[in-house]
């Protein structure tokens, strides 16, 4: 496998696996509340995302570097709405990492979960708000390690509890809200990394690497939360807990590092639209952080889901988009 289309695939898989993926909450809410078959609705998204990246890959390769141009030649002058909604969607993505990683670190470290939250904030605000960082670089360090912990925990025997009643209605909905709102995550980093692809053979390799690792570490996730019940705030690293203090503690800071690499991604996309002075204003996602995080995973996700479908719709389409022009 080239070098680089191994680098670009990992960033791919580290832009998606964020707050919520790497808890175990996003899946939980998406997939495994419904029971088994929320696998087949994992099994969706991993092929949604191989082919949708692979696409946007492919745009970033034909001259599409960035997401305004995406969105003006997809949509001409209602671009500009589509700008506006893509702050928002960048915005409420910084608030949740800051709300997920206080959780995280207030388990980890017994501090307070306000001060936690506000703590995950600025680390990722000021990282951004300092220049660019190495997106390829940090997700080759950062995915690996997640990628095996996931594994260990996984598949750790952990004593059975009693699982709650699974909802399988509408199981397919899920998948489809959980598949769009992460694809404008991945598009907003895959238009930059296409840009440097060789071929379109290496934007294949790079997409198909990134939806297995994607496609994998969720149905291991799926697979622990079945048996446990899942519905905690941060299942996986409860699960972690109950392996032992070391898996615990390694988890976390797994955890933690992914949610800042994913923070740190949006963040610094609004500073280099609207520059440091105004990407400021990104302090007011403390906001968000009374929130608990299994409210803003089961309201603000699924909302944003729906929204986003504006986003990736156009990768399907033909003719004007191509190329971004």
């Amino acid at each position: 496998m080239h070098r680089r289309a191994l680098g670009v695939g990992l960033a791919y898989a580290g832009t998606v696996v964020g707050a919520g993926f790497a808890s175990g909450r996003e899946i939980w809410q998406f997939f495994s509340r419904h029971g088994p078959v929320g696998g087949i609705g994992i099994l969706m998204a991993g092929t949604a995302f191989f082919f949708f990246g692979r696409a946007a890959l492919e745009r970033g390769r034909l001259g599409t570097s960035h997401f305004a141009a995406f969105l003006t030649a997809a949509y001409g002058r209602w671009g500009i709405v589509l700008h506006w909604l893509t702050t928002l969607l960048l915005a409420t993505g910084v608030g949740v990492v800051s709300v997920g990683g206080g959780t995280a670190l207030h388990l980890l470290t017994g501090w307070s979960r306000p001060a936690s939250s506000l703590g995950m904030l600025a680390a990722v605000l000021l990282t951004a708000l300092s220049g660019p960082r190495a997106i390829v670089r940090a997700n080759t360090v950062v995915v690996p390690y997640i990628v095996a912990l996931t594994l260990l925990i996984s598949l750790w025997p952990l004593r059975v509890v009693a699982a709650r009643p699974f909802n399988p209605q509408n199981w397919w909905l899920s998948a489809a809200l959980y598949i769009s709102y992460n694809l404008f995550t991945g598009m907003m980093v895959l238009f930059g990394l296409g840009r440097a692809q060789p071929s379109r053979r290496a934007n294949t390799t790079a997409a198909l690497l990134g939806a297995a690792i994607l496609t994998g570490l969720a149905l291991l996730e799926h697979r622990l939360l079945l048996t446990l019940g899942g519905g905690s705030e941060l299942p996986m690293l409860e699960a972690a807990a109950k392996a032992g203090a070391i898996l615990r503690t390694l988890f976390g800071v797994s955890l933690l590092a992914a949610m800042y690499t994913t923070g740190i991604g949006q963040a610094f996309a609004l500073v280099a639209r609207y520059g440091r002075r105004r990407a400021q204003a990104l302090w007011l996602c403390a906001a968000m952080i009374p929130w608990p995080l299994q409210t803003l995973v089961a309201y603000v996700y699924p909302l944003l889901g729906v929204m986003s479908v504006a986003f990736w719709a156009p990768l399907i389409l033909p003719g004007r988009t191509a190329g971004g022009r």
